[in-house]
């Protein structure tokens, strides 16, 4: 009896772990349909803000555009920069955003970091969609 009861309890608490995962996963999903609605509105306006910067990811730089605009921080790759097409085409798969949108809601921490000696660089963290 005791052995049984003791299974029986094992089962019971099994059973509430993967009801609460359950839940957490919809939960979540709920949390992601509500992203996906502040991400369809529409991002176009004029740029408020335009620099020439560097995307550095690994040893692998990538010139290009950041931008500004009322709600989103975009950045565009100069596809044209000889930098870009030095890149092994292998490597675009591991690289993020060359050509990234992100609406200022997403953005999570901005931090100054040193580059090339100099306190010139940006890290940029955001949630993930």
């Amino acid at each position: 009896d005791i052995i049984i009861s003791f299974i029986q309890e094992e089962n019971l608490l099994k059973q509430q772990k993967i009801q609460n995962f359950n839940q957490t996963i919809t939960d979540n999903d709920e949390i992601l349909k509500v992203d996906e609605k502040d991400l369809d509105q529409d991002f176009s306006g004029p740029i408020r803000f335009s620099t020439e910067c560097s995307l550095i990811c690994g040893i692998n730089i990538i010139r290009g555009t950041l931008s500004m605009t009322h709600n989103v921080m975009l950045f565009d790759a100069d596809e044209y920069d000889e930098s870009y097409i030095k890149i092994d085409s292998k490597m675009f798969s591991y690289i993020d955003n060359i050509h990234g949108k992100w609406h200022f809601n997403e953005i999570r921490a901005i931090f100054s970091r040193r580059y090339l000696l100099q306190d010139k660089a940006l890290e940029i963290f955001v949630s993930i969609r």
